[in-house]
């Protein structure tokens, strides 16, 4: 049985998580939710390939929450709809204020120009216990 601080993030992950990694015309995509997810701090890290979806030069580690936010909006203007429609095999390891996560994600995404693509995505995450609740401090999305 997974205790509550297992259940809570599991909850972060299902509700604010994936609708901040969703876009539709009724909830366009909003970037002031990633506060509610990302630690905002320079320690925030992240490496997710989708980085080079806007810039084929473009790193694909980005460190800083305020380096992070602008590379994680970006390709959202690109976009008209879709994103993570469901995470599921959340395992989930908590260590004092510190938790491992890792989870699948799938979903699909349409852009401006009506094209689709099949979304596939595992994911390892860091989180740590702030005083709002857990945060990922790392994450690496592939």
């Amino acid at each position: 049985m997974k205790n509550s601080e297992t259940q809570n993030i599991e909850k972060l992950l299902q509700n604010a998580y994936k609708n901040l990694w969703n876009k539709s015309a009724d909830s366009p995509f909003n970037i002031d939710e990633a506060r509610q997810v990302y630690l905002q701090n320079k320690s925030l890290t992240i490496i997710d390939p989708d980085f080079k979806m806007i810039d084929k030069e473009a790193p694909t580690k980005v460190q800083g929450y305020e380096n992070v936010m602008p590379k994680l909006a970006a390709p959202w203007d690109m976009v008209k709809q879709g994103g993570i429609l469901e995470i599921y095999n959340i395992e989930t390891e908590i260590f004092d204020n510190r938790a491992f996560v890792s989870f699948d994600a799938k979903g699909k995404m349409t852009f401006t120009n009506n094209e689709s693509i099949d979304l596939q995505r595992n994911a390892t995450q860091m989180l740590v216990h702030t005083d709002d609740g857990w945060r990922i401090a790392y994450e690496h999305v592939s």
